[in-house]
C-alpha cells in the first residue's frame, strides 16, 4: 500500500523527470561561468529521506546482523516501501527513474548506516543493470516490474572458482538443446545468491571464440530445477549480506530469457560496471564519512595531558587527511555518475571514482581506529566494524589494482590528446613508442573492459594465466583446492599417519599448507578442499559418523519391541489353548498378556545399562561401534519409559478384564476392588505401578537435579519393584484350557532377569570391596566460583586420562555415591576431582573439608601469607592452626570408562569444555603433558585443540602441540573494560587469564572453526569431545554432522560427550 503512493508522490514533487533530466538538474547551472555543485530541491530531499532511514533504521540494527551474519529482510523490505530500493528501474517498468547521480545520494547515505545491509540492497541494482543496458521489453517488464510490484531479490552471477579478475576463465556452460538452454557451472562469492528470485547469469556458449563472443548473458529464476545455492559464506566485513556459491546443474532456461543475443554477453555485463561502480564508490564515501565523523566525535570528548585529542596535531592531520578523501572522491563519484546520465562513456572516470573512494575507505577507517586507540579495537565502538566493512571496497567489482589497470589502458590510448600540447614532438614519438609496445604486450586484452573483476570477487591468489591482464601481479580467484600429482615431493613424504595412507590409496593428493598456529577466528582460511558433489552413498556415510549406528541401535531396539508385542498379540489371540480366557475377556487379555511379555524383555536389559564395570570394558571392543555404550544412561531411560508405557497398557487391560469379570456379580464394584487389591496378582501389580510411577517422577531431568537425594533413595524402590514381580505371575489366576492348567510361563519373570539381575548384584558387590581398600584425602584446595579440588589417594586404583569414579563420604551419607570427572592424569600419583558446590550433597561435603565460601573473602584478606596453590585457590593443608583438622573418610567406586577416554585415538582431537565441564580435560591435558615430555611409547595423537568457555586456567602449552582458546562469554562492566586496557602491557601473555593463550571475547564461532579445521586437515579424522551445558553439546553435535564429510579422502568430525550428568 505504502509504495503506489509514496512512488506517485515522489514522481509529483520529489523527482519530476526520468534519470536523464534529473541529472541535468544537476547540471543546469553548467555554464560559461563554471560548473554548480548546489543539489536541487528534490535531491536534497531524496538524500534527506535515505538519511533518515539509516539513522532510524539502519543504525539501530547493524550491530546485530553483523554479529548474527541474519539476513536483512526486515530492513529492506522498508527501504522498498520508501523506495529506496531498485532506484534506476525506468519509470515505464513501475520504477522511480533515477539516474546514477540520484542513485548515488542515497547510496551514501544507506552505506553510512551499515555497508553490509547497502550492499545487500545495492546488489539488486547490480542484477538488474545488464536488463537496463540490455533487456528488451518484455523481459523487462517481468522481471524489473516485479522487483517494483514486491519486495523481491536479485542476483549477479559471473564469479566462478577460477575466474574472478580473469573472466576468460569462466567455465560455466550454456548448450542450446532444441529451443532451450541448459546451464552447467558453478558460481562463487554471489552477493544475495540465497536470498535472490532471479539471477543475471553469464555463461559460456561458443568455447572457440574470444572473450567478447564467447559469452551470453541469461535471466534464471531462483527456483529453476538444478539450481543449489550453497552455504552462507562467513566474510571478514559486510556479513549482513547473503554471499553464497551457486551450483547449476542441467539448468533448463528458455530461449525468451537470453539476455540481448548469443555471444553479446560480455559486453552486456561489462557495460552493467558503468552504472554500478559509482555506485560501489558511493557506498565506500558513506563508509568513510561514517568513520570520519565517529572519530572527529571521540577526538572532541576523549582527553589525554590535560586536553582533548583533537588538539594533538597528529589526530587532526588524520582528520583533516579523512576530509580531504572523502571530499575528493565524492566528487569523482558525482562526475562518473553524471556523464552516465547525460548518456557519455564513464568508464575511466567511474574506474577513478571506485579506485579512490576505497583507497579512501580503507585509510579513513584505518586511522579512525587509530584515533580510537585501544578502543577502537573493540566491538563496543563503531570503528572496529568499519575497519573490517572497508576492505572489500578494495576487491569486489574490480579489485583497485584493476581500476588502475583500466585507467592507464586509457591514458596509453589516449597519450596523444592528453601529451601533445605540453611535449615537443620527439618527446612525444618516444612516449609513443614505448605505449606501443605497452599496448601489444597486452594485445590480447580485445577492450579494455575484459579485465573488469566483479563484486564476488573477494580473495586474491598469485598464479597466471593466458589472458590474465597482468601475469606478474595478483590475480583474483576463488581458491578451489589444487590437486597436487602424486609425483610431488610433498606426496613421498605422507607415509606416517592415516590421513596420509587415505590419501595416498587416490592417485592425487591435496596441497595442504603448513600452519604454525590455528586461529579459530580466521574468517577464510586457506581452502584445500576440492568441491566434490555429494552422493547419496556419501551422504549415508557422512550419516554414519555420529548418527548411523547409535539410529540403527535404537530403530532394531524400538523395532523388537513391536516384533515382540505383535508375534506375542498374535498367539494370544489365536492360541487354541486360551478360547475360554478370549471368550471372557476379549481382546484385552491378548493385549495385557502381550504387554506383559514385552515387559519381560525391558527387564532382562533395564539394569545393564548400569552395570558401569561391564559398560566399561565392553567400549574398550569393536562391539562399541554397534552399540552406542556411550549413551548408556540414555538407554537406561529409554528402557525405564518403554517400561512404564507397557506397564499402564498392562494395567489398563486388566481393568478392564475385571471389569468383565464383575460386571455378572451383584455387587460389581466391590468385586473389581476386590479383584484389585485383594488377589495376589493385584496386590503385587500395585505394588509394582506405585514404585515405578515414584521412581520415573523422581527421575526426571527437573526433579533429579533440584532434590538428587530423593532421586537416589527413592530409585532403589526397584528392590520391592522387581521383588513383587517375581512373584505377580505366580498366582495362576488365568489359566489355560488344557493341562497344565498354569504351565511354566507362570512364573517365568526369573528367567528373563536373572543375567542382568546377577551382573548388577555383582557390581553392587564390588563397589563394596572396593569403598574399604584403603583410599585417604591427601589434600583439599578451595578455588573461586565455589570450587573444591580434593586429592585422594589409593594406591589398588590404575586410571585412565579422561574417565570417572563415583565417590561417597560416610560422615555426610552412608549410602550415596555421586560420580565425578578425575582431574588428574594416569601419570600422577594420586586421583583428584573438582567439585562445584551447588546442591546439599556437595555444600555438606565441603564443610566437612572445612571449606566455607560464605567467609571465602574474609579467609583470603586474613590468611594473605598462607601457601597458594597453582590455580590462586587456598590450601587448606598447609600449616595454618586454625585449618587444621581430621579430613573425613572417602569410599571410591571406579574408575568407569567415558568418551574422553577416546582422545589418543584420534591424529588430531578438540577439547571443548564449558564451566566446570572442563574437568576431564584437565586429565587429559596433563597426560599429554606427560607423554610428550617422558615419552613412553608412541602415540597416534598429534594435536590437540583446546577450547574453554570459561575463566580460569594454568595452560601448559608444549611446543604448540597443545593450542588453547579461551572464550569469555559474559558481559563486562566499562570499569573492567577499563581495567583491562590499562593493564594490557602487550607482552605475550593475557590481560585477563595471565596465560599465553589469548582470550577471546563472545562466543565461539563454531562455523568458522569447523570449516578452517576441515580444510586444514584434509583425509584425517577428527575427534570432537565436549563436557559442559546440553545446548552448546547439541551445537557441536550438528557441526560435526554438518562438516563431516562422507566420501573416502573426506575429513570425519567424529563426536563424544560425557556421560550422564557429568557432562
Amino acid at each position: 500500500m505504502l509504495r503506489p503512493i509514496f512512488t506517485r508522490q515522489l514522481r509529483s514533487n520529489l523527482i519530476r523527470s526520468t534519470s536523464v533530466l534529473s541529472a541535468r538538474s544537476f547540471a543546469s547551472a553548467v555554464s560559461t561561468s563554471g560548473p554548480c555543485f548546489t543539489l536541487t530541491e528534490e535531491q536534497q530531499n531524496f538524500q534527506e529521506l535515505a538519511r533518515k532511514f539509516a539513522q532510524e533504521e539502519i543504525v539501530p540494527k547493524a550491530v546485530y546482523h553483523d554479529q548474527t551474519g541474519e539476513y536483512p529482510t526486515d530492513i529492506i523490505k522498508k527501504a522498498w516501501e520508501l523506495g529506496l530500493v531498485n532506484t534506476h528501474i525506468p519509470a515505464e517498468f513501475g520504477g522511480l527513474g533515477l539516474g546514477v547521480f540520484e542513485s548515488s545520494l542515497v547510496t551514501e547515505e544507506l552505506a553510512w548506516g551499515c555497508t553490509g545491509i547497502q550492499t545487500a540492497i545495492e546488489a539488486n541494482g547490480l542484477a538488474e543493470a545488464p536488463l537496463i543496458v540490455a533487456g528488451n521489453k518484455e523481459q523487462n517488464q517481468k522481471y524489473l516490474g516485479r522487483m517494483t510490484e514486491e519486495p523481491l531479490m536479485a542476483a549477479y552471477c559471473v564469479t566462478e572458482p577460477g575466474a574472478g579478475s580473469d573472466v576468460a576463465g569462466i567455465g560455466t556452460k550454456a548448450e542450446l538443446k532444441g529451443d532451450k538452454w541448459v546451464i552447467n557451472g558453478q558460481k562463487m562469492w554471489i552477493t544475495n545468491g540465497g536470498k535472490a528470485n532471479w539471477y543475471f547469469v553469464l555463461a559460456r556458449t561458443d568455447p572457440n571464440a574470444k572473450p567478447g563472443s564467447a559469452f551470453t548473458g541469461f535471466i534464471v529464476d531462483a527456483n529453476t530445477p538444478g539450481i543449489t545455492p550453497g552455504r552462507k559464506e562467513i566474510n571478514l566485513g559486510q556479513r549482513a549480506s547473503d554471499t553464497r556459491g551457486i551450483t547449476f546443474e542441467e539448468v533448463v532456461v528458455p530461449k525468451e530469457n537470453v539476455l540481448g543475443t548469443p555471444g553479446k554477453g560480455f559486453k552486456i555485463a561489462m557495460a552493467a560496471f558503468d552504472i554500478t561502480r559509482p555506485l560501489v564508490a558511493a557506498g565506500a564515501v558513506g563508509l568513510a564519512r561514517r568513520a570520519m565523523e565517529e572519530a572527529l566525535k571521540y577526538s572532541l570528548e576523549r582527553k589525554t595531558m590535560g586536553q582533548k585529542i583533537f588538539n594533538h596535531q597528529s589526530v587532526a592531520f588524520m582528520l583533516a587527511d579523512a576530509a580531504i578523501g572523502v571530499e575528493s572522491a565524492r566528487n569523482m563519484v558525482w562526475k562518473a555518475g553524471w556523464l552516465r546520465d547525460q548518456n557519455q562513456r564513464n568508464t575511466f572516470y567511474a574506474s577513478i571514482a571506485k579506485a579512490l573512494a576505497s583507497d579512501v575507505a580503507v585509510t579513513t577507517a584505518s586511522n579512525a581506529v587509530q584515533i580510537f586507540g585501544g578502543n577502537g579495537y573493540n566491538t563496543e565502538y563503531p570503528v572496529e566494524k568499519l575497519y573490517r566493512d572497508s576492505k572489500i571496497f578494495q576487491i569486489y567489482e574490480g579489485t583497485s589494482q584493476i581500476q588502475r589497470l583500466i585507467i592507464s589502458r586509457y591514458l596509453a590510448e589516449n597519450v596523444e590528446n592528453i601529451y601533445n600540447q605540453y611535449i615537443d614532438q620527439k618527446e612525444f614519438d618516444n612516449v609513443n613508442n614505448e605505449t606501443n609496445r605497452y599496448t601489444n604486450e597486452y594485445e590480447d586484452m580485445s577492450d579494455y573492459v575484459s579485465s573488469s573483476g566483479f563484486r564476488e570477487s573477494y580473495s586474491t591468489g598469485v598464479g597466471t594465466h593466458d589472458s590474465v591482464a597482468f601475469p606478474d601481479d595478483a590475480v583474483i580467484q576463488r581458491h578451489p583446492s589444487k590437486k597436487v600429482l602424486a609425483g610431488n615431493p610433498a606426496f613421498n613424504n605422507m607415509t606416517s599417519n592415516d590421513s596420509s595412507k587415505r590419501l595416498a590409496r587416490g592417485d592425487t593428493v591435496k596441497k595442504t599448507p603448513h600452519l604454525d598456529k590455528f586461529d579459530p577466528s580466521t574468517v577464510n582460511g586457506p581452502v584445500v578442499t576440492v568441491k566434490k558433489p555429494i552422493t547419496r552413498i556419501e551422504k549415508l556415510q557422512s550419516w554414519m559418523i555420529n548418527e548411523g549406528n547409535r539410529t540403527i541401535f535404537f530403530g532394531v531396539w524400538v523395532a523388537l519391541h513391536i516384533l515382540v508385542f505383535s508375534m506375542a498379540f498374535l498367539n494370544f489371540y489365536f492360541s487354541d489353548n486360551l478360547t475360554q480366557a478370549r471368550a471372557v475377556f476379549g481382546i484385552t487379555y491378548s493385549i495385557a498378556r502381550s504387554a506383559a511379555l514385552v515387559l519381560h524383555v525391558d527387564a532382562a536389559m533395564v539394569l545393564f545399562p548400569v552395570c558401569r564395570n561391564l559398560i566399561s570394558i565392553f567400549r574398550a571392543t569393536p562391539l562399541n561401534n554397534i552399540i552406542p555404550f556411550d549413551e548408556s544412561i540414555e538407554i537406561h531411560k529409554a528402557i525405564g519409559w518403554s517400561i512404564l508405557s507397557f506397564t499402564l497398557i498392562h494395567t489398563g487391560a486388566h481393568w478392564i478384564n475385571f471389569l468383565m469379570v464383575a460386571k455378572n456379580d451383584p455387587s460389581p464394584f466391590i468385586l473389581w476392588l476386590k479383584l484389585n487389591f485383594i488377589t495376589g496378582p493385584g496386590a503385587t501389580g500395585y505394588v509394582m505401578l506405585i514404585s515405578l510411577l515414584i521412581m520415573i517422577a523422581t527421575a526426571t531431568e527437573k526433579a533429579r537435579r533440584s532434590h538428587f537425594n530423593r532421586f537416589w533413595y527413592l530409585h532403589h524402590l526397584f528392590i520391592p519393584f522387581f521383588g513383587a514381580w517375581a512373584f505377580h505371575g505366580a498366582f495362576c489366576m488365568i489359566k489355560f484350557d488344557r493341562e497344565p492348567k498354569c504351565g511354566e510361563s507362570a512364573a517365568s519373570f526369573w528367567r528373563y532377569w536373572i543375567a542382568s539381575g546377577v551382573i548388577y548384584i555383582s557390581e553392587r558387590v564390588l563397589r563394596e570391596f572396593r569403598a574399604r581398600q584403603t583410599s585417604y584425602i591427601s589434600k583439599v584446595v578451595m578455588h573461586p566460583s565455589r570450587v573444591v579440588e580434593i586429592q585422594i589417594k589409593k594406591p589398588a586404583m590404575t586410571t585412565k586420562a579422561g574417565q570417572y569414579i563415583f565417590l561417597c563420604c560416610p560422615e555426610v551419607s552412608l549410602w550415596q555415591w555421586h560420580p565425578f570427572t578425575l582431574t588428574s592424569a594416569p601419570e600422577e600419583d594420586y586421583v583428584s576431582v573438582h567439585i562445584r558446590v551447588v546442591g546439599d550433597f556437595t555444600e555438606t561435603l565441603s564443610k566437612k573439608l572445612g571449606c566455607n565460601f560464605d567467609e571465602e573473602l574474609k579467609i583470603r584478606k586474613e590468611n594473605r601469607d598462607r601457601i597458594k596453590s597453582q590455580y590462586d585457590g587456598i590450601d587448606i593443608s598447609s600449616n595454618n592452626p586454625e585449618l587444621q583438622k581430621v579430613l573425613p573418610r572417602i569410599m571410591i567406586d571406579g574408575p568407569f570408562g567415558s568418551a574422553s577416554e577416546d582422545v589418543f585415538k584420534f591424529e588430531v582431537s578438540v577439547l571443548v569444555g564449558a564451566g566446570i565441564g572442563v574437568t576431564p580435560f584437565a586429565s587429559i591435558l596433563k597426560s599429554i603433558w606427560y607423554r610428550v615430555n617422558y615419552p613412553t611409547k608412541s602415540t597416534k595423537l598429534s594435536k590437540v585443540y583446546f577450547f574453554w568457555i570459561c575463566r580460569d586456567y594454568d595452560e601448559q602449552d608444549i611446543d604448540q602441540f597443545i593450542e588453547t582458546h579461551i572464550y569469555l562469554t559474559g558481559r563486562l562492566r566499562h570499569s573492567e573494560v577499563r581495567n583491562i586496557l590499562v593493564n594490557d602491557d602487550g607482552n605475550v601473555k593475557d590481560t585477563i587469564t595471565g596465560l599465553r593463550a589469548p582470550t577471546h571475547f563472545g562466543r565461539p564461532n563454531w562455523d568458522k572453526i569447523f570449516s578452517n579445521m576441515r580444510d586444514l586437515y584434509q583425509a584425517t579424522d577428527i575427534g570432537v569431545f565436549f563436557c559442559g551445558p546440553k545446548p552448546l553439546g547439541k551445537i557441536l553435535h550438528t557441526k560435526c554432522n554438518l562438516w563431516s564429510q562422507g566420501f573416502e579422502d573426506g575429513t570425519r568430525f567424529f563426536y563424544g560427550k560425557g556421560s550422564g550428568d557429568r557432562c
